[in-house]
Parts: C-alpha cells; sequence; structure tokens
C-alpha cells in the first residue's frame, strides 16, 4: 500500500465521493486509491460531513491528518496557517498505515504529493 502511494504526483482525473443528501467531495487519481485499497470509504464520507461546519468549510485550505495512537485513532483537520479547527477520536480502524495527510483545497481531496 505504502509503496503505491509514492507513485501519484498529480492526477489525471477527478472522481466524486458523496453520501447522498451530502456535500460531494472530488477525489484525486492518489485519494481515490487510497479510498479503494484501504477501504477507507469511511475516511472520505467522514472529511465529507465535516464539510457542513463552518470551523471546516471557511477554510479553501484544510490539512487532514489520520493518526494511529494507542488504542484508538485520531483525524485532525487544521488550515494551512496551522490553525487548529477540529479533532475526531475514532475508537477501530483497519487502516493500512499509522499516519496519514490528505489536503482538501476548494472542495477537491488530494494527496500532499499531488500538489
Amino acid at each position: 500500500f505504502v509503496l503505491g502511494l509514492k507513485q501519484f504526483i498529480g492526477t489525471t482525473q477527478y472522481w466524486e465521493h458523496f453520501i447522498p443528501g451530502s456535500y460531494r467531495l472530488r477525489l484525486t487519481d492518489g485519494c481515490k486509491f487510497v479510498r479503494q485499497e484501504a477501504g477507507a470509504f469511511w475516511l472520505f464520507d467522514m472529511i465529507a460531513s465535516y464539510q457542513y461546519d463552518d470551523r471546516i468549510n471557511l477554510n479553501p485550505f484544510q490539512i487532514w491528518q489520520l493518526s494511529k495512537k494507542e488504542d484508538y485513532w485520531l483525524l485532525e483537520c487544521r488550515g494551512d496557517n496551522g490553525q487548529h479547527m477540529l479533532t475526531s477520536r475514532i475508537s477501530f480502524s483497519d487502516f493500512p498505515i499509522d499516519h496519514i495527510e490528505i489536503w482538501v483545497l476548494d472542495g477537491i481531496a488530494l494527496l500532499p504529493s499531488e500538489y
């Protein structure tokens, strides 16, 4: 999985991710790979659902980090200026790596290497 992530340095197209009746998030090829290969639909569901929160949606550049802790996972969002906007504790995940960072720029989710 990690080696697969290293191949993404841009995108060839955008992919829609949405929960019916919810915010539509566009994904780059790299984020689509994460969603598919890691079974992380839930991660993009969470990012999309938080777009209705004014702390989040008023920031056109969002930095999302998913990190494994001792016995839980932590999803955090901050602005590109470092301002902390959100922390969500997740009891369980089988995400294949201990940390990932996803950027959301104007409604497009991408890996930092794709910027």
